[in-house]
């Protein structure tokens, strides 16, 4: 292997695979998706443990690592690939009600309880929920935009000061 690139809080190595049998090749690809989902959900934890969203990456990070990825080589792009996908599905299984894990989580509370939640509790969790996520979302985009431009070469506090200029009273 070459060189190595950090995406998702795991090491991807670029270069050639080395050949082998079907069977072994997949026990090697189980083994690995072994590996990243425990990796994955080592990160949650860490992120949840720790309240720290300072390295979390938003949709547009995502899609510039896409990008380099992509020119890294079709077997390193597909690693990628399922990597996001891993951190996709582990993320569904989060128990929020707008997730595939809050949903087993309300069927559960419903199955002690006996009896449905109601509708109106149901879907002021919902709205909640989706309003979180939707600000989650908002903060990530803006700190990507941030280290895009940063990553460009773009003096970001030079920028702000030019713009907080221009609304001060003088």
């Amino acid at each position: 292997f070459r060189s190595s690139v950090a995406i998702s809080g795991i090491m991807l190595k670029n270069g050639a695979l080395a050949p082998m049998s079907l069977m072994q090749a997949i026990g090697n690809g189980i083994s690995l998706a072994n590996k990243y989902i425990y990796g994955t959900i080592a990160s949650f934890k860490s992120m949840l443990t720790n309240f720290d969203a300072g390295n979390m990456a938003g949709p547009l990070m995502i899609i510039s690592a896409s990008g380099k990825e992509s020119r890294s080589g079709f077997s390193t792009f597909l690693i990628f690939l399922a990597i996001i996908s891993i951190n996709l599905a582990i993320l569904n299984l989060i128990p929020l009600p707008i997730l595939d894990g809050g949903q087993i989580l309300f069927y559960g509370i419903e199955a002690l309880i006996g009896r449905s939640i109601p509708t109106r509790v149901r879907e002021g969790i919902f709205i909640g929920t989706w309003l979180l996520f939707g600000m989650l979302f908002i903060y990530l985009c803006y700190k990507d935009i941030f280290r895009i431009l940063e990553s460009c070469g773009v003096n970001l506090k030079e920028c702000l000061s030019k713009v907080t200029s221009l609304f001060s009273a003088k």
